[in-house]
């Protein structure tokens, strides 16, 4: 039987990044075990030879980065391809940020991407000692030599993530021992 074009969704959507899009699990388990991947969108300012023979940026290619975007933060895909989603979204948020600035009509949904799944991976914690766990993984810190007890705090501290680190599961835990430590 054959398929044809559907009208529902722009031609630029992949089972993958549609599955991304509906948040189903299942659907993007079984489309990486087949090998489907996202690839990171060209940003405007990209000098490629594909890039290249584009003459002009529309608003249709503004949006289709925009989903691109939205489908490599979606909570699916980060946790079943990444191996430290926490990592891998604070990496994606500096790029978007930087988009956000070359896309200044998509500058809040790029902003509301970025700390979305932050927040959400940080919420999902149920006690302190997983909000510990997560915030003391050790990460790349280039400059630092010595190992930092919250890493994941003064990472988002570098990015200028200031509603991860405002959170109040990120609160309780990072804030407990320094206002303990001032007192003495």
């Amino acid at each position: 039987m054959w398929v044809g074009i559907c009208d529902d969704y722009p031609p630029y959507v992949t089972p993958l990044m549609l599955a991304c899009e509906k948040n189903s699990f299942p659907a993007v388990k079984i489309l990486l075990h087949y090998g489907h991947r996202l690839h990171k969108p060209h940003l405007p300012d990209c000098t490629c030879p594909e890039c290249e023979m584009m003459e002009d940026v529309s608003l249709i290619e503004a949006k289709t980065r925009y989903t691109e975007f939205k489908c490599l933060a979606s909570p699916p895909y980060v946790i079943l391809s990444t191996f430290d989603p926490l990592l891998y979204m604070f990496r994606l948020n500096s790029v978007l940020k930087a988009e956000s600035k070359t896309e200044p009509e998509f500058y809040d949904e790029y902003t509301a991407i970025a700390n979305h799944f932050c927040m959400q991976l940080l919420n999902q914690c149920r006690t302190k000692v997983e909000v510990m766990i997560l915030l003391s993984r050790q990460v790349e810190f280039p400059m630092r030599t010595t190992p930092m007890p919250f890493n994941r705090v003064h990472q988002a501290l570098e990015l200028d993530l200031y509603t991860f680190v405002t959170n109040v599961n990120c609160q309780q835990v990072w804030g407990f021992p320094y206002f303990k430590i001032k007192i003495l």
